[in-house]
């Protein structure tokens, strides 16, 4: 009689486990969603050059913008203004999977070291 009811509850933390390992594919199912959808990936790449930005400057618009339109009417996701007024640190935070994915995959050096 205690076997069964030890084998119950294996079969009861059994199915616990695999409820847990449920919801971690599906969260990394929609971080795979994320970095293969183009829109979704840049705005994460917005968001964390937004974070870097404001962890390390602060919000100040005196020292870099959001979103900024440069001479040439182009849009950068962050523009870092330096000491003089004619230039500055344009930043677009773009990460290229499809480079990445080569890099994973590639066996030549000279491609690991770019």
């Amino acid at each position: 009689q205690r076997q069964v009811v030890d084998v119950i509850k294996d079969l009861a933390k059994l199915q616990e486990s695999s409820t847990v390992l449920g919801k971690i594919n599906d969260n990394i199912q929609s971080l795979q969603e994320v970095f293969i959808n183009t829109k979704k990936r840049g705005n994460v790449g917005e968001f964390v050059l937004e974070k870097i930005l404001t962890n390390m400057l602060g919000s100040n618009q005196n020292l870099w913008e959001r979103q900024y339109k440069t001479i040439d009417d182009k849009v950068v996701d962050a523009y870092v203004k330096t000491d003089s007024e004619k230039e500055g640190i344009a930043t677009d935070s773009k990460f290229s999977i499809d480079n990445y994915q080569r890099y994973l995959v590639s066996e030549d050096i000279k491609v690991k070291e770019n």
